[in-house]
């Protein structure tokens, strides 16, 4: 896992699109606004770099139906997105075709910084857009460094056993409960969880926190428990 905090370069805004007299008009007029603006003729150029150090808002076309054969279309690039669990905003710049709007809308169920417009949408109203996810990158960026920091003690910190022992807690059960569960003593039961919250918390043994802590962890990665998640993750 990369280490956090690898703010290399200014928040841009990138933008995808296979059609050059497009990509270099939106980059002019967002340049001759303000913006810092680059610009990427395909997804593979796009996803040639690291992805976590970058910063800013993604602009992605769906279709790219100038690309050669076997090049990634837009939904493909947002995949990889999602799998290196990107933190950068993404706006969907949909083209004329009538399922565009379709496709994308299905892809903003994934994540709440997506958003959609058709590209013929006016100036004004897509720099908005832009500014708007721009102002909220930094937070999405730290939430996404939390997450993996978690994610980090989960798959190689914790135990095998001590993810076992915090599924019980987060799922309300009791020590005596969590031993019987899983056929163990109720004293290894207390020290294994002691051990695995001082791994999350440091000294915090709050139920509480820790399901506040983690619940949203499973709940954002589409996992029911940290074993669950641990297998998921290291698949």
């Amino acid at each position: 896992m990369q280490p956090t905090g690898l703010l290399s370069e200014p928040p841009l805004v990138h933008v995808i699109d296979d059609y050059d007299k497009f990509r270099d008009s939106l980059l002019y007029n967002l340049r001759a606004d303000g913006f810092e603006a680059r610009g990427y003729p395909s997804g593979e150029q796009f996803l040639a770099e690291p992805l976590w150090p970058r910063r800013g808002v993604v602009t992605l076309d769906i279709d790219f139906d100038l690309a050669p054969p076997g090049a990634m279309n837009g939904r493909q690039i947002f995949a990889q997105l999602l799998r290196h669990r990107c933190p950068m905003p993404v706006v969907f710049l949909t083209g004329p075709h009538g399922n565009d709007v379709r496709m994308a809308v299905q892809q903003v169920k994934y994540r709440s910084d997506v958003d959609f417009l058709p590209k013929h949408t006016p100036p004004d109203e897509l720099k908005a857009t832009l500014r708007h996810f721009l102002a909220r990158e930094p937070a999405l960026r730290q939430a996404a460094e939390e997450d993996r920091r978690l994610l980090q003690i989960v798959l190689d910190v914790l135990t095998p056993a001590e993810r076992e022992v915090m599924d019980g807690v987060l799922n309300g059960l009791t020590n005596h409960s969590i031993g019987r569960l899983l056929n163990k003593q109720e004293g290894v039961v207390e020290l294994q969880r002691a051990s695995a919250q001082k791994k999350l918390l440091g000294y915090n043994r709050s139920p509480l926190v820790l399901v506040e802590t983690l619940r949203p962890l499973l709940d954002r990665f589409g996992a029911k428990s940290l074993m669950a998640l641990a297998e998921l993750e290291l698949q």
